[in-house]
């Protein structure tokens, strides 16, 4: 179970970090 908690909070980690470099490549082009 604890495994499954912690994939979950990485790969949610994963798509904020994707947003954010999305963003940020918008913001400097």
């Amino acid at each position: 179970m604890k495994m499954y908690i912690v994939g979950s909070v990485s790969s949610g980690k994963s798509i904020l970090a994707k947003k954010i470099s999305e963003t940020l490549k918008i913001t400097y082009q």
